[in-house]
Parts: C-alpha cells; structure tokens; sequence
C-alpha cells in the first residue's frame, strides 16, 4: 500500500528553500523524482551540469580526436536536456606524439604538431561553443596560445548567465583579451581568474564591468595601470607571483587611477632591489584599501626589509601590531595564494614556517598582514620595530626566537602587551630565553596592562617566563603606575597569588579565555589618541 506524497502539499517557495539546502549533485538527483521536482530544482542556481575536459594522459592524436568529440557531444546532450552548463577545457599536449621510436623529432614536426592540435581543439569543442554560451554559467579554459585566437572568435556573442570565468593560457607569449568579448554583454560575471592573458588600457572591455572578483597569476606590474579602467566593480584583486617590468622600473612618478570599491588586495611577489614594483607602489598609493595581504619573497637582487618598509610608511596614526610564527591555527585566516610559497625555514624550524607581520590602523580600521620566511624574520622584525615604534599601541607578540626580541628598545605609546606563551615554550625544542639576557628593558612609559595568553591549566611553571617578559617591558623605577596582569585561560591560584608577580604589577586578574588568535582581529576599533611628550 502506497501512502500520500505529503510534499507534493508544500508551497513552491518551501520546496525551493529545502532543495537549496543539498549539495550540487544531490539538486540533479532530486530533479528526477517527478515534473514537480524538476521544476523547483530547475530554478536553483546549484541546477546545472558540470563538464570537464582533461587530457594529460592521453598518448596519441586519435586518443585526443575521440576525447574531445565525447565531450562536445556531453555537452549537446546536457543542453538539450535543459542543464545550464558549467565548462572545464583543459587541453595540453606535448612533443612525445610525434617523436619517432628513438624520442626525437625536430622544430618542424613540432610546428605541424600544434597547427593539427589547435585545428582539431577548434573544430570539435571551440566552434561548438557559441550555441551553448547562453547556457554556460561557469566557464573554465586552460589552452596553448595557439588555439587562444580561434576561442576568442568563439566568445562574441552574449554570454548572459555566466557568473566565473577562468583563461589560462599555458604559454609565455603575449595577446590581449579581445575589446568585443560576448559582445560586451555578460551582465552576470563577477568572478574573473586570468593568467598570462593581457588586458588593454584603451579602450577597456564592456564585458568585464561587473566583475567584483579577480585573480591575475604570473604578471609584471605592467598589467596593473589596466586594472581600473577595466573592472570598475573591483572589490577582491589578487596578484599571484607579481614581477617588475623593466620598463616601468624608474618611474618613480607614475600616477595610477584608483579603484574606488576595492576592499581587499592579495599580493605575492618576490620582491626587487628597490622593494615593490614601482606600479605596484602607484596602486598602493591611489587609494586606501580596507585589507592588504602581502607575501614576500627574495626576487633577483632584492630586499624584503625595503619593501617592508615601504609598506609600513603608509602608516601615520595609531596602530596594533601583531608578530607570530604562522602555524597550523592561524593558517585558515590567511588567503591561500600567500601559503603557496613555502620553503624550508632556519633549523629547528618545520618547512614552510612563515614570519606574519599584522598592522590594524585604529583610526581608519585598515589592516595590512605582511608574511615572509622566517629565516628573515631578525632583518624583517628590525624594520618594523624601527619604522613605527611611536605608533604602536598595542602589540600582540606570538615570536619564539631570541633574535627576534632583541629589537625592541622602545615604544612610547604602548598601553596593552599580550604574549603567547605556547609559542614561546619548547614546542619546537627551544629553551625559553627570548626575553632574558639580551640588555636593557623595553621603555614602555603608558603600559597599563599585560595579557599571558596560552591554552590549558598553567601554574608555576610558568612564572618564570611571565617574570622575564614583566622584566622585559615593566620599569620596575619608573613613577608611573605599574600595568596589571591578566592570566587567561585557567591560572592555578599558586600562580595568581605569587609574591614575585605581585611585586612587578599592581594587580593580578584572570580573564576568560578568547579563541585562539595572534592576529589583530580582537583589537578594539575605538579611535586612540597618541601620548605627546
């Protein structure tokens, strides 16, 4: 005995709410159920095919032949059926098709090769694709320059419902994005990832207006004087692997047009003798960016502490500092282009450790988050501490390295310190003597309150180390009222209580213990006034 479909009673609204809830491939099965179903999944944004085209392991011309004829026919299929489609082309090939039995083969062979290769990519799924471009909503190509100029006569009518668009080009050559891309008309792209495809200046392409994201991968700092006049929605940029142009490298005056809704940049560069790249400067100074995140890298003959430094002069009132070694917790708050760049670090260090530098502007609520190496780390730490030691108002110090404490000589307008203590105990086989032993105290004239910050339940053994960081930034001579002590997290009382804490401080609390975080996101916005004198 059958019972009643009692959610053929829900409203269509109430359907829709719940079939958003599923995973993409799960919208297409419940789309099979009856008409009803199809028709609500249908007007989801998850209700769509997704095609990919991948070829690396194929071995010979007939191979490739018969891959890419099944997929223009998956994709005529998926259409008629009523799908909107989501497109991955990844075509590659290499000289191992033509080489003869001793592995050899020559220029000309190479040249056939390619012409046969973009002939057959454009003949099966390029020249298939204008029938399908009302229905494409994700779009991703990975191709040889070679078939760049039959795709692009392919990309020229409107293109309505694509929302992310990917063109890789897999060479090092050098053409433009064409001015007549889907006629001007793709009102939905806002998500736009280019890597070795150039963009014009004048005149700018009508159909990039909307986008609102954008990733460029492997550019000289030449593409950055385009990015405005072509993306005037531009509100996430990421620049992977940033390059100096050679002829842009004395221009110290060049003057860029700002994007006015820009909100977060993500760059990695390696960085060049004179620091940052001089357009990558321009940009920088055309605007205020809400979030810069910088990666920094040694390039040719250049110098991480210049363009640290650089970096920091843009800074004029207030802020709260953040140093720490990069670990496994505070990976998830990093943009992943930044962890790409990973390298060995100095001995005793796990691969890939990364120095993080955080400054949040109190007045404008701007932040800057800088990584580079440890390794370089002492030399980076000197630049900072030197560059703004009068603005700094808050530090929060996650550092495990005697030669990175060694820095600090003053900061005048210092009010609140929090040290993590589980980044400076042995975790990486280090004795603890960051702050010992290494001259005098920090001047820390307004310090009114020192935060221990660190996981599980501590007790005296910690007090030495707590009593080395009191000695480090605490004027124990000074006529101005001692800071308090806040132990976070679960403090035994023998610590709470200790007579030698006590004697440096004019009080001890403990205060509850916040999620694990070394970076400036905590930090009070509220606007600070600098001490003068």
């Amino acid at each position: 005995m059958t019972g009643e479909d009692y959610s053929s009673r829900l409203p269509t609204e109430m359907m829709a709410s719940i079939f958003d809830l599923l995973a993409q491939p799960d919208v297409l099965r419940v789309a099979r159920v009856c008409h009803r179903w199809r028709a609500v999944a249908r007007s989801l944004p998850t209700f769509y095919a997704h095609l990919a085209l991948k070829t690396e392991d194929l071995d010979s011309l007939p191979a490739y032949r018969q891959k890419l004829e099944q997929y223009t026919r998956r994709m005529r299929d998926a259409a008629g059926a009523g799908f909107r489609l989501s497109l991955t082309l990844n075509v590659q090939w290499d000289e191992d098709l033509i080489s003869d039995d001793s592995g050899s083969y020559n220029s000309r062979d190479t040249h056939n090769l390619d012409k046969s290769m973009s002939t057959l990519v454009h003949q099966t799924v390029i020249r298939a694709l204008p029938e399908y471009l009302a229905s494409i909503i994700q779009l991703h190509v990975s191709l040889p320059q070679i078939c760049f100029h039959n795709l692009q006569k392919s990309l020229v009518r409107p293109a309505p419902e694509l929302q992310s668009m990917t063109l890789d080009n897999l060479d090092d050559g050098d053409f433009d994005l064409a001015i007549d891309l889907f006629s001007g008309h793709a009102p939905k792209l806002t998500t736009l990832r280019l890597t070795n495809v150039g963009l014009r200046g004048k005149p700018s392409v009508p159909a990039l207006s909307a986008v609102c994201s954008l990733h460029l991968e492997y550019y000289t700092d030449s593409i950055i004087p385009h990015i405005a006049a072509n993306f005037p929605a531009l509100q996430h940029l990421t620049i992977e692997d940033l390059d100096s142009a050679e002829e842009n490298a004395e221009d110290v005056s060049l003057a860029l047009a700002p994007c006015c809704a820009l909100e977060t940049l993500v760059v990695t560069l390696g960085v060049v003798e004179r620091g940052l790249p001089v357009a990558l400067e321009a940009f920088l100074n055309a605007q205020s960016i809400p979030r810069i995140y910088f990666r920094l890298y040694y390039g040719y003959d250049g110098d991480v502490g210049v363009a640290v430094g650089s970096l920091l002069a843009r800074f004029h009132s207030p802020v709260h500092l953040s140093l720490y070694l990069l670990d496994e917790t505070e990976k998830d708050a990093v943009p992943e282009p930044l962890l790409v760049h990973e390298i060995a670090g100095r001995s005793g260090y796990p691969t890939g450790s990364h120095l993080v530098i955080e400054l949040h502007s109190v007045d404008n609520n701007t932040r800057l988050t800088i990584l580079v190496d440890h390794e370089e780390s002492p030399s980076v730490v000197g630049r900072v501490v030197s560059s703004i030691p009068n603005l700094v108002t808050e530090l929060n110090l996650g550092l495990a390295d005697e030669e990175d404490g060694q820095h600090f000589t003053s900061l005048p307008q210092l009010t609140i310190l929090r040290v993590y203590l589980d980044t400076l105990d042995n975790r990486y086989g280090w004795e603890i003597d960051v702050f010992d032993n290494h001259g005098p105290a920090v001047r820390c004239p307004c310090l009114d309150q020192v935060v221990i910050c660190t996981s599980g339940r501590y007790g005296l053994e910690r007090l030495q180390v707590i009593r080395a960081i009191l000695r480090e930034f605490v004027l124990t001579d000074s006529a101005r009222p001692r800071p308090l002590l806040v132990l976070q997290g679960e403090p035994l009382p023998e610590l709470v209580t200790s007579p030698l804490l006590l004697s440096c401080v004019r009080g001890i609390t403990v205060g509850p213990r916040h999620a694990f975080s070394k970076t400036a996101e905590c930090c009070s916005t509220a606007h600070v006034s600098l001490v003068s004198g």
